[in-house]
């Protein structure tokens, strides 16, 4: 697998373990044409003891794709296995939180794509939160007029 195989920039990076995108995406589904490849770097991460590195953005997005795949193949019972595979794949306290919201919206938008059996994606299960907050009074009011 030459991806995988190939030589590291000399720059230092702190995230040089990152996770792909893609790979999220193949350990959730396990018929995706990447899981072979996402497999091996799992199986390389093992070996070596390296811990990899999920960002919010990446994790959302991956389980946004993923659920959306089964949600248009009509698999949404499925949803439900997804989660918990992603449960046991990165659990909350593995990911890398960049996005200032996420944190506090993480929970309830992943309670939200699974109930709605992967209709909705991370973004639009989060804006529903987000929505529902600022209309409990939680959030002040925008003062723009629409």
């Amino acid at each position: 697998m030459r991806w995988l195989t190939q030589k590291r920039s000399t720059t230092k990076c702190k995230y040089a373990d990152c996770c792909r995108y893609f790979c999220v995406v193949a350990w959730l589904n396990h018929d995706d044409v990447w899981n072979t490849h996402a497999n091996v770097l799992k199986n390389f991460f093992l070996e070596t003891g390296a811990q990899p590195t999920y960002f919010d953005c990446v994790v959302a997005e991956a389980l946004s794709a993923a659920t959306r795949r089964l949600h248009e193949k009509k698999r949404g019972y499925e949803v439900a296995t997804l989660f918990t595979r992603l449960e046991t794949l990165v659990p909350v306290g593995l990911i890398t939180w960049i996005l200032p919201d996420v944190p506090r919206l993480y929970s309830a938008a992943l309670d939200l794509m699974r109930a709605s059996s992967g209709e909705l994606n991370f973004n639009d299960a989060s804006s529903f939160r987000s929505d529902k907050r600022l209309e409990s009074g939680l959030w002040p009011r925008s003062t723009t007029k629409s």
